[in-house]
């Protein structure tokens, strides 16, 4: 058998191949200039002059800029609180769709850098439980590093950072929370074209590896989710492979005990399974993303 091709000759084929017609222009958007989002802090006590900065409000406290606008420089009041989080308009989604609402138990599943559990906190309002995940130990701590940057802990919120393997949480729990967000690791085809490097190592191989990881991890969120409740799964891939046929496995597999639930918004552009927002129209992502309910 031959040896697979590799570098970016194979990883040329492989998205000409998922994309067609498109991926011209997707592959351009992936290395043109980024557009973020700002997470205002609502617990920040310092000066900042935000109506002097034309924004567009996305969702509750997530910001967009107006055309020809910058943003503020980062403050920090007295209490160490930071004034507002940067990220891409397109991983807020992901965590704005989760629909988390006060007194909820909610489960980050793969949380750092921690700004979609930023998201999920302000959601809370200070209600309920937060147990934000990752098993990366240098990924965990700037995850907790970020969160006491932006909210003060409080007791009537529960906020656990842990460090555990996502795919294997049903071993330990299950039936426990109300919503889980699982921001699966994935292929980040951005940030594979900003390093020659991993450019050069590419291999269908890879992304091949990636969904079967996040397919045990969306397997066991499944029996972790409380019956009725609801789980985002997302990646910022633009693999199939990592998105849709992920979605379409747990349809063959879990059919009986989910349901998809169906998403109105014009940021969005419907897949065969899940939904995309893509780069090359507005700027923002990629991600893939599908809302989940367990029904059995």
């Amino acid at each position: 058998m031959g040896k697979k091709a590799r570098g970016a000759e194979a990883f040329e084929e492989f998205y000409s191949k998922a994309w067609g017609e498109r991926w011209p222009k997707l592959k351009q958007s992936l290395v043109g200039p980024k557009t973020y989002a700002a997470i205002k802090n609502p617990h920040f006590e310092g000066n900042i002059d935000w109506s002097s900065i034309k924004t567009k409000e996305l969702w509750p406290q997530i910001h967009l800029l107006e055309c020809g606008g910058t943003w503020p420089e980062v403050a920090t009041d007295e209490q160490g609180n930071r004034s507002h989080y940067m990220m891409d308009p397109a991983s807020c989604l992901a965590a704005h769709y989760l629909g988390v609402e006060p007194g909820d138990e909610v489960l980050d599943l793969c949380a750092a850098p921690g700004g979609k559990s930023l998201i999920l906190l302000n959601r809370l309002k200070d209600q309920g439980k937060l147990v934000s995940n990752d098993r990366s130990r240098d990924r965990r701590e700037r995850l907790k590093r970020v969160l006491a940057e932006h909210h003060p802990l409080k007791e009537s919120i529960d906020l656990q950072i842990t460090g555990h393997d996502a795919s294997s949480w049903c071993l330990h729990q299950k039936e426990a929370f109300d919503k889980i967000l699982l921001d699966a690791p994935c292929s980040s085809e951005r940030h594979v074209f900003e390093s020659p490097k991993h450019l050069n190592e590419w291999g269908e191989g890879r992304t091949q590896r990636l969904s079967k990881d996040q397919w045990t991890m969306l397997a066991s969120a499944l029996d972790v989710v409380k019956i009725g409740g609801r789980i985002i799964y997302s990646t910022c891939s633009l693999s199939p492979l990592e998105n849709e046929k992920i979605i379409e496995k747990l349809l063959a597999k879990r059919g009986e005990r989910v349901r998809l639930i169906d998403i109105d918004s014009p940021y969005i552009e419907k897949a065969s399974f899940g939904y995309y927002m893509l780069p090359d129209n507005g700027g923002w992502g990629p991600i893939f993303f599908c809302l989940i309910e367990r029904i059995g």
